[in-house]
């Protein structure tokens, strides 16, 4: 059996409503008024104008991702908030599956640099099958590339400052690797993953 349901003693709709009378202003109207204008990139892919490259079955452009605000504390330009796009299978400077990455500004999608060994202070040569753009994070100050298959025998992971491929700066690249920094001479692919 179902009890049957008892209203509140004394209750009346007049009684729960507080205010009723007095309308509310919407908290909203008050933002809205300061918000700035946004606008929507429509999409960053090989082969849109102003990016290098192609669109072709095998570079995985994308595979691998990461955003950075390198000024946290200043409104964002195209300078300081930041895109790289890992494309591990691209054909570059004549490597076969050489790959690369490429960087882009967040605020208007305009292409930056494409950044791979021997360019911008990493050190080597950029080779077949090396894959770069397999593993990349992008940090504050630096972006750190993981080059798991070369250009050294057991793998290696790279800090390049923002400042080398922003605006051509010289500043030191920072590289981990087997046998050198305490790390021991040992194993297959270091720099496989970079976070």
């Amino acid at each position: 059996m179902v009890p049957a349901a008892r209203a509140a003693p004394n209750w009346s709709p007049a009684s729960d409503a507080i205010e009723a009378r007095t309308p509310v202003p919407d908290p909203c109207s008050r933002l809205t008024a300061a918000l700035p204008v946004v606008s929507q990139i429509s999409g960053i892919y090989q082969g849109a104008p102003g990016i290098p490259g192609a669109t072709e079955a095998g570079d995985a452009f994308g595979q691998s991702l990461s955003a950075v605000n390198i000024a946290p504390g200043a409104v964002s330009t195209a300078q300081n908030t930041l895109l790289a796009v890992g494309v591990p299978g691209e054909d570059s400077t004549g490597a076969t599956d050489g790959g690369t990455v490429y960087t882009f500004s967040l605020t208007n999608g305009a292409f930056i640099a494409t950044v791979y060994p021997g360019k911008f202070g990493i050190p080597g040569a950029l080779g077949n099958a090396q894959k770069v753009g397999t593993a990349l994070h992008a940090a504050g100050l630096e972006l750190y590339l993981g080059l798991p298959n070369g250009p050294v025998s057991y793998g290696s992971a790279h800090a390049v400052p923002w400042a080398n491929v922003l605006g051509g700066a010289t500043q030191p690249v920072t590289t981990f690797q087997p046998g050198t920094g305490g790390l021991p001479a040992a194993g297959e692919t270091f720099g496989s993953v970079i976070r």
